[in-house]
């Protein structure tokens, strides 16, 4: 399966997914892309497509979600959840068809992730999946992170503007700042 000592960020972003070139297969990484409600594991347990979740703060946690399947052919995937230097907290399997993927309560410190990892069981083909797990704050410390909504392309270099410096601004374009009396 997957050795988090070599977890690689995908480099590429295009056609709304995560993936290792512009080309696919990749030379590299072969079929390995991410979209925001699924993907496709690479051609090797080496090349697992992976999610991570960084906790935001110490607190109580709920995991949720369904493994997808599509495709007939082939021999399917396996998921799993992998909290950091712990044995993975669920491991799931799905032919054709889908598999609820909940996990039970699970305690977690601020800065700790959590891995949401898919490869093939032999090979690369019609391994394409849906996943886009949700974690949810119990116990009083809120929020909710999906997967899908959670997903995005590159960040913009454009810096964006502090709550007082859109203040300021604001109070610059008033009436009483552009004319002096």
């Amino acid at each position: 399966m997957c050795i988090r000592d070599s977890f690689t960020k995908l480099p590429k972003f295009k056609d709304n997914a995560w993936r290792g070139g512009d080309n696919m297969p990749d030379e590299k990484l072969g079929y390995v892309n991410l979209t925001a409600n699924g993907g496709h594991p690479g051609n090797s347990h080496a090349h697992a497509a992976v999610r991570r979740f960084t906790a935001p703060h110490d607190g109580l946690f709920t995991i949720s979600g369904t493994l997808k399947r599509p495709a007939k052919e082939g021999d399917g995937v396996r998921a799993l959840a992998i909290l950091e230097g712990k044995p993975p907290l669920g491991d799931w399997e799905v032919t054709t068809g889908e598999v609820a993927t909940s996990v039970g309560r699970v305690q977690l410190k601020a800065g700790q992730t959590l891995d949401f990892v898919v490869d093939g069981k032999s090979g690369p083909g019609w391994d394409g999946f849906e996943w886009s797990p949700q974690v949810a704050g119990i116990d009083g410390t809120n929020g909710t992170w999906n997967a899908a909504d959670g997903f995005s392309g590159p960040k913009s270099a454009k810096p964006t503007l502090s709550a007082w410096e859109r203040y300021a601004q604001a109070l610059l374009m008033t009436n009483e700042f552009v004319f002096v009396d």
